[in-house]
């Protein structure tokens, strides 16, 4: 009996190895069918797995490249939509205030005065943007709001100009307030950081400073014409309508002046972004060029691996069924 069995008990191991080899080869076969990459690299590098792992390598930092670009021009995107939205709200208010003084139309002034208020507000929100968690107008202190409520800066230029005693008092105290690095504006308005925020990549390791805070002079000369003009009305000075008149045109003056820093602003961001535009397509002909070199190395036909795939299950199959029929297993336990 031993005699008889001994061949049997043989082949059924010999069959099980044979059919472990093909379900290995199968699952290979599948993922390279779907990859379209050879899975042994030692074999595919002739053992040289070195050059594998440094192609990988810049592969996987050109890949971190694109990412952080993409990051930055997105952040630069933000910042000019930001200051167009600003540029919006303002539509020309410091022209039009200038011609407003000129012509001496009491109620066109009184109207664009409460413009002024509501627009200091809208301007002061879009600046206030953010990417995520990051505020993008507050330097290196991100997690910071720009600005603390607008409200406060039209109550302390209120304050300012029904104080005055003259425009040149007005001027010399609205200075103060908004220029001087310990004035007002920079302790209480503008709650972001003195420091710039970090350096905007590009990657390769290069990266472009971008100083463009809340508190920036154009900003701040903006704001101030603003406020100015939403509360002109509160100036006495001398009683003198000439006095009145040189202060609301100082106010549209200031924003004026500010708007159009505003828009050089948007253009330097716009050189920014064109640089990052450059970058990511160096990054891109980069990418293709290694993506290339690493598929001639490592490429497995699709079509090819398909075919073998469903020669392997044909032949994995047949192994099952062999290994059944050896090991005397009933139809039940064949089909679990």
């Amino acid at each position: 009996m031993q005699l008889t069995n001994y061949p049997d008990l043989l082949g059924y191991s010999r069959q099980t190895r044979a059919t472990a080899q093909l379900r290995e080869r199968l699952q290979t076969t599948a993922t390279e069918a779907v990859t379209g990459l050879k899975s042994d690299l030692t074999k595919a590098t002739n053992g040289e797995v070195g050059r594998a792992h440094l192609l990988g390598k810049a592969l996987n930092d050109v890949d971190q490249g694109l990412q952080i670009n993409t990051l930055s021009k997105t952040r630069v995107t933000l910042m000019t939509n930001a200051l167009s939205g600003a540029d919006t709200a303002i539509n020309g208010l410091g022209p039009r205030g200038s011609v407003a003084v000129a012509i001496g139309n009491d109620i066109t002034l009184k109207a664009l005065s409460n413009e002024a208020s509501g627009t200091l507000e809208s301007v002061m929100s879009a600046l206030s943007t953010s990417q995520g968690p990051r505020n993008l107008f507050s330097g290196s202190k991100t997690d910071a709001p720009t600005y603390a409520d607008p409200k406060i800066l039209l109550e302390d230029v209120k304050d300012i100009l029904s104080n005055a005693s003259s425009v040149d008092d007005a001027n010399t105290k609205l200075d103060r307030y908004f220029n001087d690095p310990d004035g007002t504006f920079e302790t209480k308005i503008y709650t972001g950081s003195q420091n710039n925020a970090a350096p905007l990549q590009i990657g390769n390791n290069k990266s472009v400073n971008l100083d463009l805070k809340g508190n920036n002079q154009d900003i701040k000369d903006t704001l101030r014409g603003l406020a100015v003009m939403a509360n002109a009305f509160e100036f006495t000075g001398t009683g003198r309508e000439d006095d009145f008149d040189a202060m609301y045109s100082a106010g549209a003056a200031s924003v004026s002046s500010g708007t159009t820093g505003l828009t050089n602003q948007q253009a330097k961001l716009g050189l920014l972004s064109a640089t990052l535009n450059q970058a990511e397509s160096r990054f891109n002909v980069e990418r293709t060029s290694l993506t290339n070199a690493y598929t001639e190395m490592f490429g497995r036909d699709q079509f090819e691996a398909t075919t073998e795939l469903k020669t392997l299950q044909v032949q994995l199959e047949a192994s099952y069924t062999l290994t059944a029929r050896l090991s005397d297993l009933t139809l039940t336990n064949y089909l679990r």
